[in-house]
């Protein structure tokens, strides 16, 4: 062995010895011995108690939920808006859906079937053939798509017309906005329950 590679700290001196499909390891237990005693504490029991797997299962029924509560807190708070039928507060929630829309609408579905998808390919048991797999994702992407392409066009239309002053033109959009949106909620649900129920398998 040369010299130089006595100098070489010992880490590197067994990832370079090490079986090409034993370096990632080698390299992962290096990178943790680094890290702050608490840290590698909490790490270890989280590593213990839920695997990877089970984390892309928790993220995938968190994302379900805030799609879910997203579209019922808005159509709860659009529906009472109608209701009142006031043109400046109208007018205050069709401008902040253009913030307030990607942020709470947006993330949930994305990875919804980001997780979905990684959940059908780590399973021996599931395919993409299965008629509640392609049924959810038919459903899922639909309703994402939907309100992507339609619900945010008659959002921006409804704006508009709520300010140039046109409520009556404002609260017509609001209501089919709405209407799209218990729609969604409605696709959404039987997506869950197909989920759920397994239909075929």
């Amino acid at each position: 062995m040369r010299i130089h590679e006595l100098e070489s700290p010992p880490s590197e001196l067994l990832v370079a010895e090490s079986p090409p499909g034993a370096r990632f390891a080698v390299r992962h237990r290096a990178q943790r011995r680094s890290l702050h005693p608490a840290a590698l504490t909490a790490y270890a029991v989280l590593s213990c108690l839920v695997s990877r797997d089970e984390w892309i299962h928790l993220v995938h029924i968190v994302a379900s939920m805030l799609w879910v509560g997203g579209l019922v807190t808005l159509i709860a708070l659009s529906t009472q808006i109608r209701r009142v039928g006031d043109g400046d507060a109208v007018g205050r929630f069709l401008g902040s859906l253009r913030v307030v829309g990607p942020v709470v609408l947006a993330p949930g579905p994305l990875l919804l079937l980001a997780t979905g998808v990684w959940s059908v390919t780590r399973n021996d048991g599931w395919g993409f053939g299965q008629t509640w797999i392609w049924l959810a994702l038919v459903l899922l992407g639909g309703a994402f798509l939907f309100g992507a392409a339609f619900q945010s066009r008659v959002a921006i239309r409804a704006e508009r017309a709520a300010t140039a002053g046109d409520t009556d033109g404002a609260l017509r959009l609001l209501s089919r906005w709405t209407w799209g949106s218990v729609l969604i909620l409605a696709v959404v649900l039987v997506a869950t329950w197909d989920m759920v129920a397994k239909p075929g398998l």
